[in-house]
């Protein structure tokens, strides 16, 4: 919906997704752009994801920081 952010998350395999043909491999993750529905295309060996939207709760992501304590 309206205002809603969403992602991919790779578990196994790799495929291309959405509009934009964003590509990713098992551990990345994909942000979503708008729209009512999403397209995906699986690579040769499959693809197994998390898909998950909701709407912002306004806090910046922290990308890359390693372990946490």
């Amino acid at each position: 919906p309206e205002g809603w952010q969403g992602f991919a998350y790779l578990l196994e395999g790799e495929g291309v997704f959405g509009a934009q043909a964003s590509r990713a491999a098992a551990g990345e993750l994909v942000l979503l752009g708008p729209g009512a529905s999403l397209a995906v295309q699986a690579g040769p060996r499959g693809a197994r994801f998390v898909l998950a939207a909701g709407r912002p709760h306004g806090e910046e992501p922290i990308w890359n920081r390693g372990a946490i304590d």
